[in-house]
């Protein structure tokens, strides 16, 4: 042996990343605790959960039962109870009260994507470091992960029956697995294409049980990932890739941002005070209907605007007390020009509201409004440096957004809703739209047998004959299909004279 090869190679280390280059991630083990029987139970019931939630649009028991259920997947699998854990775990708890309460897609949408991001939160703690949004720049490792491993975290039980040699646990799952979806392929398509085969099975072919089979194996996998990633007995290996930070270019954005804001608020101050008149007389508009207009663009320009901020805050390199004093002092100004643009986003969406009535979209509005005037403070915030490193102001938009659709779903909007318009209807000069309160969902039902009395002969016809329309929603799971404004409404309903 030549002397040199006794000497030991030094480990070749890759070079670090450069700002604006791909990351590449190397393959490694998530380790992570077993399942045991009691969490696959777990799993199985909030997945067959989940699948019954879904038949009954979520707005019942069984689908609190279900977001519950989630929560409960996390609690029990994860290797670390922290505050942050359970504060993220008592929000789902408190938002799965509107599944209970409320039946309108405008509460039980918002309330389903915030359960679903407080769970993966929670589930995520270990992994992400409790860093939030830090899942966009290990996406690729997240996914990797959880499609490969999570199967194994699953079959932990069947893989320690092997190593005992008691039964061929895995060969059986497997055979099973593989037996099923060929089995499952060949009847469906066989059914498809010969009717009579498709009798000799009772109308199983056309049945829904494909479909809650298929949502529970999906939910299964689901809720098994949740369990799979809350379990992790460390963070996930994750990219550090030197992020640039650039001056000059920060600044100039900034600065385009104070200019086209202050621009657009002195056009509000010029038309406030009757100096675009002969403008707006061209374009065929008197100022009320000018202030009317163009709300919900205003709402997307907010939008961005606040999200630039925090791209600007993150990327602006302020090298000395001065230029970060400069810096701190345009970005507070440019919140104030959005805060301006808020509220007379607003004051337009009200002038609208009073001419032509309240709808779930412009309430929905008004309320996201109110929430982006909270976020733009905590933006302030953050630009100013008072919090230094911690991430709060990058967590509480998240916990204030679930708490405002909590109070969204216990203020009933759909009922308030109801209530506006059919006030409005007592004035001789106003017309009520009884066809689109009939379009509401089971939640304004209440409110509108009220209105019916007070309300015009014609719109009271109209709206009776749509609500005594049978609803096509179908509850069929007993107790575990109770809601309180379908409770309320199906009473409510029952003394119409249909």
């Amino acid at each position: 042996m030549h002397p040199t090869d006794q000497i030991p190679k030094p480990p070749s280390t890759p070079p670090p990343p450069v700002a604006g280059t791909s990351v590449t991630f190397e393959p490694k083990e998530w380790p992570r605790k077993p399942a045991g029987v009691g969490i696959l139970c777990l799993v199985l019931f909030t997945a067959l959960a989940m699948n019954l939630a879904t038949h009954s649009n979520f707005a019942s028991v069984i689908g609190a039962v279900a977001a519950v259920g989630c929560a409960c997947v996390v609690l029990v699998t994860a290797t670390k109870k922290t505050p942050e854990l359970y504060g993220a775990l008592a929000l789902v708890a408190l938002l799965s009260t509107n599944l209970l309460l409320r039946t309108s897609a405008w509460v039980i949408g918002p309330t389903c994507a915030a359960i679903a991001t407080f769970v993966l939160l929670g589930a995520s703690a270990q992994v992400l470091a409790a860093r939030p949004f830090i899942l966009l720049r290990v996406a690729f490792r997240w996914f990797e992960n959880l499609i490969v491993h999570t199967f194994g975290w699953i079959s932990a039980p069947a893989l320690e029956a092997r190593r005992q040699g008691s039964v061929q646990i895995v060969s059986i799952i497997r055979g099973t697995v593989v037996a099923t979806a060929i089995a499952t392929l060949l009847v469906l398509l066989l059914a498809a294409a010969d009717s009579v085969f498709a009798s000799l099975l009772g109308g199983l072919a056309g049945s829904s049980i494909w479909t809650h089979l298929f949502l529970v194996g999906l939910f299964t996998f689901v809720v098994g990932a949740v369990g799979a990633t809350a379990s992790s007995t460390e963070p996930l290996p994750e990219a550090q890739p030197q992020m640039g930070r650039f001056g000059v270019e920060g600044f100039m954005a900034l600065a385009s941002i104070n200019v086209v804001l202050g621009i657009w608020c002195a056009i509000q101050v010029f038309v406030a005070t009757g100096q675009a008149d002969e403008i707006l007389l061209t374009e065929g508009l008197s100022r009320a209907e000018y202030a009317r207009r163009g709300f919900f663009e205003l709402v997307v320009v907010a939008a961005v605007v606040v999200g630039l901020l925090t791209l600007i805050d993150r990327f602006t390199d302020r090298k000395s007390r001065r230029v970060n004093l400069i810096f701190v002092g345009m970005g507070i100004f440019a919140v104030v020009e959005t805060i301006a643009l808020v509220v007379t986003t607003y004051g337009r969406l009200d002038l609208y509201m009073d001419e032509f009535g309240l709808t779930m979209l412009r309430l929905s509005v008004a309320c996201f409004l109110a929430w982006l005037a909270a976020v733009l403070l905590l933006v302030a915030v953050r630009l100013s440096g008072l919090t230094g490193a911690n991430n709060w102001t990058t967590l509480a938009p998240l916990v204030l957004a679930a708490l405002a659709t909590v109070g969204f779903g216990w203020a009933n909007p759909e009922s308030i809703v109801a209530k506006y318009n059919t006030d409005r209807g007592h004035s001789a000069t106003v017309l009520v739209d009884g066809r689109y309160l009939a379009t509401l969902s089971p939640d304004a039902a209440p409110a509108l047998v009220d209105a019916l009395d007070d309300l015009d002969v014609g719109v009271a016809e109209v709206l009776q004959s749509e609500l005594c329309q049978p609803n096509d929603v179908s509850r069929n799971y007993w107790v575990l299909s109770w809601n309180w404004s379908q409770a309320k409404a199906e009473a409510a309903l029952g003394e119409l004279s249909c």
